[in-house]
């Protein structure tokens, strides 16, 4: 199973905090494969990049996944990249999980 982790990006904070949830929930979850596009995609971009270019990518990625997981709404709305996934997400009936709840990724299946 693909699992996307969305999370807002304002510096390496984040980045560090992406990477503590996905080594904490691979020892937990064996068939899971965790894909942040902060580690996958971010890194590419430039402050020259178009933000639709940069939003376009995530949806693309995102759409090769089985399930999402992110913070709850009302953390993410100041950021329009997470807000774009959810509506994405939600769209496509992907199954969402709110980091809080991470223990039922297996019961997506």
């Amino acid at each position: 199973m693909l699992v996307y982790v969305s999370h807002p990006y304002t510096g390496e904070e984040d980045k560090k905090i992406v990477e503590n949830f996905i080594k904490e929930n691979l020892k937990k979850y064996k068939d899971v494969t965790f894909v942040s596009p902060i580690h996958t995609l971010d890194w590419q971009y430039n402050e020259d990049t178009q933000p639709s270019r940069k939003m376009n990518d995530h949806v693309e990625l995102l759409s090769k996944c089985d399930v999402i997981v992110m913070k709850k709404l009302k953390d993410v709305m100041h950021y329009p990249e997470c807000l774009l996934e959810a509506g994405y997400a939600k769209h496509k009936g992907m199954k969402i999980i709110y980091w809080e709840d991470v223990m039922s990724i297996n019961e997506s299946n």
